[in-house]
């Protein structure tokens, strides 16, 4: 069987099957992510399995729960503005309690960079109600990325340009949220989609394009 951490670290080009949320996951390795935060909420727990396939001491960023949405957009923000590139997901109605802070960010001076991963919820399968955040993203002047596929989930997080030091991204995992949870094809970055449905990366974690260093980013 194979060790899924093992894979999320590898440093050579490799081609694995996993779902949208493990493929996430490798793309906040690559991308050079140093803090990650989260309030556990369906369908985004996959995305925490998979960091804790990791073991803590090997993981490239630091990694917690948080008691609410609200503190965990807080820690990531904490760390985006001492510059260093930080994510934080939840699911789609966790937006309601971070939002008198997520409508704030963009005003802000987010130096490290900081990307808000919401799972949405269609048909309210594990939520009290449907939502549509796309309207407070808009209200808040926060860019919006809506991938469709699992492939997207993993390119659109690599291709945000890159890593916009200064920016809150939104990377809105919405209708169908199997894109988050689906197994499917994954274009190596820079590359075209395998014929195959694999997860396919030719970059090592932190290297090249995406830097370990905060201060190395231009």
């Amino acid at each position: 069987m194979k060790d899924p951490g093992a894979i999320l670290l590898r440093r050579e080009p490799f081609s694995e099957l996993v779902m949208g949320n493990t493929a996430l996951v490798r793309a906040m390795v690559e991308a050079g992510t140093r803090v990650v935060t989260s309030y556990p909420g369906s369908p985004t727990p996959e995305i925490a399995s998979a960091i804790s396939s990791v073991p803590s001491s090997e993981r490239p960023f630091h990694f917690e729960f948080c008691v609410n949405e609200k503190v965990a957009t807080e820690v990531a923000y904490g760390a985006a503005v001492n510059g260093r590139p930080s994510a934080v997901f939840f699911k789609s109605v966790g937006l309601n309690v971070a939002a008198d802070t997520f409508v704030q960010l963009n005003h802000m001076d987010v130096t490290g960079g900081m990307v808000v991963i919401l799972g949405d919820d269609p048909g309210a399968n594990s939520s009290q109600n449907e939502q549509d955040n796309r309207h407070l993203a808009r209200m808040s002047y926060t860019p919006v990325l809506e991938p469709a596929t699992p492939s997207e989930v993993y390119s659109f997080f690599l291709e945000l340009p890159p890593w916009p030091e200064g920016f809150e991204w939104l990377l809105y995992s919405g209708s169908p949220p199997m894109s988050a949870t689906a197994r499917n094809g994954f274009p190596s970055r820079g590359g075209t989609p395998p014929p195959s449905t694999t997860l396919q990366c030719s970059t090592a974690p932190g290297d090249g394009t995406y830097p370990s260093a905060p201060g190395s980013r231009k």
